[in-house]
């Protein structure tokens, strides 16, 4: 029988962690605040098999926990908002119930500025990508170093880095997606020049599909944290409009250029 984990936050990175390390052989404890999907959480299921390869494993039940009190005592991935109170209550609340070690999956948020012993794995999304960015610091342990191996063996890239907000990827991106979102708020260029500059530069990449993907309202978050540590990132205005208008992006079958 396969190791023990908690995953907290069943938001869409929740339900895909929860998915795959349920795939994976764990014992899954799951706790949100918002309840659990059984049909959300299938999907993903599914979707791992198809993307990933059928898994080995013959997997239990997954645990719902109603209260966080009823998690296992066991590593703990955290995959809630993009909001660092959250996050630092959430670690306190898991602390008092387990030493093992506790995983956020954020990259907008310094592990540290979290908890003392916080460890950064960040999961894509899609999960399916395969790609997974490590923080782990001085904070290494038994079961950390099994769930890494467990990741890479079914094909997993583990990169590890540096507990700068943003990481590496979400740095590069967001500095990417604020430098288009600046030239057309603030230089007047319209979204369909900047199409066809992609098309022919860069291999056809439809960033405001990308956008779309991440959410308007995490996007938002995310780029106002980067943004706190790092002044030269660009918070688009955009977005807090679409908001408020109800644009999400792809979850609520909306589009940032609804709004461009």
């Amino acid at each position: 029988m396969g190791l023990k984990i908690n995953i907290i936050g069943m938001g869409v990175m929740g339900y895909q962690t929860s998915a795959l390390f349920y795939l994976l052989g764990y014992q899954v404890a799951v706790h949100s605040r918002i309840g659990f999907d059984d049909k959300k959480f299938n999907r993903q299921v599914k979707i791992l098999n198809k993307f990933i390869g059928k898994f080995k494993s013959a997997p239990i039940d997954v645990k719902i926990c109603n209260d966080i009190s009823e998690i296992y005592d066991a590593c703990t991935i955290e995959a809630t908002i993009e909001d660092i109170a959250t996050k630092k209550f959430l670690y306190d609340s898991v602390h008092k119930i387990t030493k093992k070690t506790f995983l956020t999956n954020t990259s907008s948020i310094e592990p540290r500025e979290i908890g003392e012993k916080a460890v950064g794995l960040h999961f894509f999304n899609p999960i399916h990508l395969k790609l997974i960015e490590l923080s782990n610091g001085q904070n290494q342990s038994e079961e950390l170093d099994q769930i890494v191996f467990d990741l890479k063996s079914v094909g997993f890239e583990v990169i590890n880095v540096k507990e700068n907000r943003g990481y590496l990827a979400n740095y590069l991106l967001f500095n990417e997606i604020g430098g288009i979102m600046k030239l057309i708020e603030l230089y007047g260029y319209s979204y369909e020049s900047i199409q066809v500059m992609y098309r022919h530069l860069y291999n056809g990449r439809n960033i405001f599909s990308v956008l779309d993907l991440i959410g308007l309202d995490v996007a938002l978050k995310i780029f106002q944290n980067l943004n706190e540590n790092d002044a030269s990132v660009y918070i688009p205005v955009s977005l807090d409009k679409a908001i408020k208008l109800g644009i999400l992006g792809k979850k609520n079958k909306t589009s940032i250029l609804d709004i461009l």
